[in-house]
């Protein structure tokens, strides 16, 4: 029954703490919760979903997208292209239809390096850097395009002091063992390991950060399903403390689900965190919660992703 509860108090955590313009969780555990949460009822119109892109409209975007390259003197863009509007494929057929179309694409356009064209392994997402060439050529597969959009910065993160008002759910949290064998993943800034409120409970380690701003200075800075790389998730620079400070408020000692375990995530440049890293990052937790050699198959009750919002 204690464990039961786990995953949806951590997810109530999560979404009052750091609030729903901040954060984001993305749960991967089965099974109905335990809790009930009344939400508003809604009809179908009030919901706005997702409409193909017409090839006109797809063929505006890209021009727009292109003279803005030109005008700010740039070699490249960077775009996320979706095939689909799925957010997660129905079955491995969908998948494996979506990743040979992808590859036709990336083949047409002439992008070598597989660094500039992520596909995505877990939705219909492709993660693109084309140059004014590229982009022109694009234009004649605008037909088989659901959407695109460009791989931009969000805003900077933000945190909302709200520990005051989920009392009761800290009291709920240590009555029933502080998250003690769960697995909670934090996408952010990175994360200070050995920090001594975190008592040696940082079990994984990885970083997915654009310009070359992983420890190691590449891209990425992953180990295997297995096995982890300490340190692999360092903080971005010295300003980037929020990372650890909200793997405290989740996993530390003195936090909501203090025995928890944490896997860290680093998905911030210098200047900020992309989308397509931290679809990278999102795309290896699947795997690490699916894979059948993985220690953690079946174990990540929630990911959470402080990361701060777009501006409209």
């Amino acid at each position: 029954m204690k464990f039961k509860l786990i995953i949806p108090i951590l997810i109530l955590l999560n979404i009052l703490v750091f609030g729903f313009n901040f954060a984001s969780v993305y749960c991967l555990a089965q099974g109905k919760p335990t809790v009930k949460v009344d939400v508003p009822a809604t009809t179908s119109s009030e919901i706005e979903k997702p409409r193909r892109r017409t090839k006109k409209e797809i063929n505006i975007k890209i021009n727009d997208t292109k003279e803005k390259l030109v005008k700010e003197k740039k070699q490249n863009v960077r775009l996320i292209i979706h095939l689909t509007e799925r957010t997660l494929f129905k079955d491995k057929a969908e998948k494996e239809s979506f990743q040979e179309q992808a590859k036709k694409l990336q083949s047409f356009l002439s992008v070598e390096k597989d660094d500039d064209f992520y596909i995505s392994s877990t939705s219909g997402d492709i993660f693109a850097v084309l140059n004014a060439d590229q982009l022109e050529r694009l234009k004649l597969q605008s037909d088989v395009i659901f959407e695109i959009n460009t791989d931009e910065i969000p805003d900077q993160s933000k945190l909302n002091d709200s520990i005051p008002q989920i009392s009761d759910i800290l009291i709920q949290s240590k009555q029933f063992g502080g998250g003690e064998g769960q697995y909670i993943a934090v996408l952010d800034s990175g994360i200070k390991s050995d920090h001594p409120d975190f008592e040696g409970r940082v079990v994984y380690e990885a970083c997915y950060a654009s310009s070359n701003q992983c420890p190691n200075g590449q891209n990425e800075y992953v180990g295997t399903s297995s096995s982890t790389i300490t340190g692999a998730a360092l903080p971005c620079g010295i300003t980037c403390d929020h990372g650890t400070h909200v793997a405290g408020i989740m996993g530390g000692k003195n936090g909501t689900a203090r025995k928890s375990n944490i896997l860290a995530f680093q998905v911030f440049s210098a200047i900020g965190s992309f989308p397509s890293d931290q679809r990278k990052a999102l795309d290896k937790i699947n795997f690490l919660q699916t894979d059948i050699n993985s220690p953690f198959r079946g174990k990540i009750a929630a990911v959470n992703m402080s990361l701060g919002s777009v501006t409209p």
